[in-house]
């Protein structure tokens, strides 16, 4: 008697389990950032420096950026907003202090989502310094 139910029991936990895959992989935030990289070009040594980039949410789910953090305590990183719906955009500041630094730099700022195909963000950031 157990095996006459096993299978179709087995088949039916397996089609259930395989829709809620098919769900959860439909609606999902999907984190975008442009540009991926920025060159700030030649800068003097006492200037601060800021560029602006947009991030995305092109998916059907909220997006969180649950961090948002530079390799280098030069440069600062600030998000205009933590939660964006689908299809919202906001802008992401980063500024460079090259205070103490000289020649070519490069920089990364990192951003941490809640996109489970794109967990990590990654932004270049070039300059060259060329005074103190």
């Amino acid at each position: 008697m157990k095996t006459k139910f096993t299978l179709p029991l087995a088949a039916i936990i397996l089609l259930l389990l395989s829709y809620n895959h098919a769900i959860a992989q439909t609606a999902s935030p999907r984190a975008t950032v442009e540009p991926e990289a920025y060159d700030f070009g030649d800068i003097e040594g006492d200037s601060t420096v800021t560029a602006y980039f947009l991030i995305k949410n092109a998916g059907t789910d909220t997006l969180h950026i649950l961090s948002a953090r530079a390799s280098c305590g030069c440069t600062a990183v600030l998000p205009d907003k933590r939660k964006l719906a689908p299809g919202e955009t906001s802008s992401l500041k980063v500024s460079f202090n090259p205070k103490g630094k000289s020649g070519k730099q490069l920089k990364y700022v990192y951003l941490e989502t809640d996109d489970p195909l794109n967990k990590r963000l990654k932004i270049t950031i070039h300059a060259n310094i060329t005074s103190n």
